[in-house]
């Protein structure tokens, strides 16, 4: 029977049990951690800013780069088990098709990680609370994840995730590391480009300024800004629709194209 892009949502269902049970005590470990490290900076921040009027806004400051920074780390060890030469047959002989394997991982790093992290960070400030009412008599406020800016970042996290998705996928070792350095290239790569076409458009007008006319440099350079006044609207929604809508799912959909070919070339 092949597997390959079957779902079945029981499985699906213990497949995620599975990992989550097989990895307990580093989730709780981790947990704890995060609760703790938490709670220490909040109960500092939340001192020094008692009269100062900050303690409210340390809860939402910490939260973010906990989200991306941890968040991002964690997507680029999801694979991990597959890139492993002593784990690889585990992974391969895991009951579950490679689309339940491949959409738990996604799940694992987005929606479980997110809410995970809010309800960690929720206790943290919870508790943060507890202690100043008790023992201080003042009450900071606990973390507000349904707030516009909190899903704001957990929305444009979940897209620049897709990218750390596709590095874990990707890379055998350091994939983090290497997820960072291929996107400072690809930016690199861009502003060249970017500047090679600005260089393009804005030649002949350059060029007249050089030699000394600055009348056509003017008004060339009014014309092109006009142009661009024009376009911006449109260039502006086109933006959008391809940051939001299509980026996430073409990292996505490479990724899958790439999980095949780990499964075939380490399976090996």
């Amino acid at each position: 029977m092949n597997l390959t892009n079957t779902f079945d949502p029981k499985r699906f269902y213990l497949l995620f049990r599975k990992d989550l049970l097989q990895g307990y005590k580093t989730l709780i470990i981790t947990a704890a951690a995060v609760l703790g490290a938490s709670f220490i900076i909040l109960f500092i921040s939340t001192a020094g800013g008692r009269y100062g009027g900050g303690a409210d806004s340390a809860a939402t400051g910490l939260f973010f780069p906990l989200l991306w920074g941890g968040g991002l780390i964690f997507t680029s060890m999801v694979f991990k088990e597959a890139h492993s030469a002593d784990r690889i047959h585990y992974w391969l002989m895991t009951p579950a098709s490679r689309l339940e394997k491949f959409l738990e991982k996604l799940l694992l790093s987005t929606v479980f990680y997110v809410l995970a992290l809010m309800v960690v960070f929720f206790a943290a400030t919870g508790l943060n609370s507890l202690v100043f009412r008790i023992f201080f008599d003042y009450s900071p406020g606990v973390f507000n994840p349904f707030t516009r800016y909190v899903w704001i970042n957990v929305g444009n996290y979940m897209i620049v995730q897709s990218i750390f998705f596709l590095g874990a996928i990707w890379f055998r070792k350091y994939n983090f590391i290497k997820t960072v350095l291929t996107i400072n290239v690809l930016q690199l790569a861009l502003t060249i480009i970017l500047g090679g076409l600005g260089y393009l458009i804005f030649r002949a007008p350059i060029r007249e300024a050089m030699l000394g006319n600055s009348v056509y440099f003017m008004n060339a350079g009014q014309i092109l800004t006009q142009n661009f006044i024009r376009m911006n609207s449109t260039l502006v929604v086109l933006l959008k629709i391809l940051y939001f809508g299509l980026l996430a799912p073409f990292f996505w959909f490479l990724s899958w194209m790439r999980m095949r070919e780990v499964e075939i070339k380490d399976g090996i």
